[in-house]
């Protein structure tokens, strides 16, 4: 059986890295298509060693499609569908993902967005389902469709899929008309609800735990029957993982007191907390500042998120005892020397900090639960977000008014209270391991995609009658729609045909007389090059030729002049014997 997975960029390979060695193992072959060529923090490492060393398992980039009236268009509707999501009651409150969606939408449709959500929910459900619709209309994708029937796979899998206006859909469209089953892998626990829309259903959605499922169902309008749940497969390692070294090796290694307690602060990425390290300082003082001496003097281990690690490098330690930042700002992360650091730091915490970051679910597993101080800094990402909300309701964190109130939690996790170990042993039930905690998620998954591949899927014919009479019909609102993606005001196209009319006729008589003045610079520069292509292709040629006979004429007569003296010579010695 052949799979082919087509990803955003070759980081994702690291969410299913366990996944494909296992379908490795049962004799299947893998291709790996990352439509982005991107490495900046080492994402292609997991797929590169994959490939180097199974086999089986290739790596490659995936085609994107062409330029052209339809893509373009394409783009932008699908741009509008992620943005008008976003205006549905359960988003209420996302100000910031609605902010977010709505600036990448191109200047000259917000209008339409603005005036579709003045209407209404109910006219944005509207407005984006008949989007959705209108892909059957755009044709597929040549480039893609190529691509598909060269690999010719058994199966089909997509991730992210919900990236703005992803090209992956054009994927699930060929595929379908290929009759090539496919399915979503839906790689982390935010994707349906902080980024964009599943505009084309697949055969499969492959999701963690129950709450995607309602989340899938509910906000991508996917039928129940083609979601399957798996578990959390990324997490897999986490539960056999062991302590790389001691406490006081550890310690050591950071540079804290290995005496003390640790307080795990995790960062989180930039758009959940573009000013983390500002925040770090206020929590940091507040924490000093405690009257709870066992919470003062803990020492404190700042943990960076990879992508946003920077702003920690001016934090100045000299003036925080008892204080590390690792791995430190300027580093690899997923170095081989830092691979075990992350598991360590959890590991030897007694208690974890916080915003909202995938990272609090690793401390679940570790058996912590995390606190967090619900700060106006951070209102965009903590209430402002669905997947946030798994961790309020699962039990796992412990949200703070202000400061005071997160001292007290952490003087109580300190002292071995709040329940830490049954909380997260039940927010890891419910939400990684759903089949239990001895139930890895890579068999459940594996065996899903075997399954995939085995599923009777009909072609789909892209070009029913009446999809190519809407396809002629909408031409002309197409070439409108491609015409206009750049992020001008709409007043800017109706002013611009007069506006180059009117800057064409003034130009005329200056293009003329430039042209003049060209012609006549350029009438003696002819001349001397036609004179010399004239000497090159006549005068050269005829001096050579004469050249030549001379040379030949002059060895001729010399060539005589001698033999006729050796004659001479020969005739003279013959008289006188």
């Amino acid at each position: 059986m052949k799979i082919l997975f087509v990803m955003r960029h070759g980081g994702y390979v690291r969410n299913y890295e366990s996944v494909l060695r296992q379908l490795a193992a049962e004799g299947h072959r893998i291709h790996l298509a990352a439509e982005l060529d991107r490495n900046k923090m080492g994402e292609d490492i997991v797929g590169q060693t994959l490939a180097r060393e199974i086999p089986s398992i290739t790596m490659g980039r995936a085609p994107v499609p062409e330029d052209g009236v339809w893509p373009r268009s394409a783009h932008i509707s699908r741009l509008l569908v992620d943005a008008l999501r976003y205006m549905q009651p359960q988003f209420r409150k996302a100000y910031a993902l609605r902010t977010r969606a709505e600036r990448i939408v191109p200047r000259t449709f917000r209008p339409f967005l603005y005036a579709v959500e003045r209407l209404g929910s109910g006219c944005s459900r509207f407005v984006a389902a008949a989007l959705c619709a209108l892909e059957r209309v755009i044709p597929l994708s040549r480039e893609v469709t190529a691509f598909l029937q060269a690999e010719a796979p058994d199966a089909l899998l997509v991730t992210p899929l919900v990236d703005p206006a992803s090209i992956q859909v054009d994927y699930l469209k060929s595929a379908s008309a290929l009759g090539v089953p496919c399915a979503l892998c839906v790689a982390s626990w935010d994707n349906l609800t902080n980024k964009g829309a599943i505009r084309v259903v697949p055969d499969r959605v492959f999701v963690w735990n129950a709450a995607q499922i309602e989340e899938t169902v509910a906000l991508h309008g996917v039928p129940r029957e083609r979601v399957v749940m798996t578990g959390a497969q990324i997490f897999d390692h986490w539960f056999s993982w062991r302590p790389s070294r001691t406490r006081e090796e550890f310690c050591r290694t950071v540079g804290l007191d290995p005496s003390r307690p640790i307080v795990l602060y995790l960062g989180s990425s930039f758009f959940i907390a573009p000013n983390e390290a500002d925040f770090g300082i206020r929590w940091l003082s507040a924490l000093r500042a405690a009257r709870d001496e066992q919470v003062a003097g803990a020492n404190i281990l700042i943990r960076p998120h990879p992508s946003n690690a920077a702003q920690w490098g001016g934090l100045n330690l000299e003036l925080w005892p008892r204080t590390a930042v690792w791995p430190p700002p300027g580093v690899d992360f997923f170095a081989p020397e830092f691979k075990h650091d992350f598991y360590d730091s959890l590991h030897f915490s007694a208690a974890v900090v916080g915003v909202n970051t995938s990272a609090q679910v690793e401390a679940a597993i570790l058996g912590r639960i995390v606190c967090t101080v619900a700060s106006t800094d951070f209102a965009h990402s903590q209430a402002g977000t669905l997947h946030f909300q798994h961790l309020v309701n699962g039990g796992l964190v412990e949200i703070a008014r202000d400061f005071d109130e997160h001292v007290a939690h952490l003087g109580a996790l300190l002292r071995g209270g709040l329940a830490q170990a049954e909380r997260s042993r039940a927010f890891v039930e419910s939400f990684v391991r759903p089949f239990g905690l001895d139930q890895p998620a890579t068999p459940r998954l594996t065996s899903a995609i075997v399954d995939l591949a085995a599923l009777l899927v009909r072609r789909r014919s892209p070009d029913t009658l009446l999809v190519r009479v809407l396809r002629q019909l909408l031409t002309p609102v197409a070439w409108l729609v491609a015409g206009m993606p750049d992020r001008r005001p709409w007043w800017v196209y109706v002013l611009r045909p007069p506006l180059f009319l009117t800057v064409q006729a003034w130009a005329l008589p200056y293009r003329v007389r430039n042209r003049q003045l060209l012609a006549a610079r350029r009438l003696p520069q002819l001349q001397r090059d036609v004179e010399k292509r004239t000497r090159r292709l006549v005068v050269d040629p005829w001096k050579e030729g004469s050249k030549r006979v001379r040379s030949k004429t002059r060895y001729g007569l010399h060539r005589c002049r001698v033999n006729a003296r050796v004659v001479g010579a020969r005739v003279l010695r013959t008289l006188t014997k």
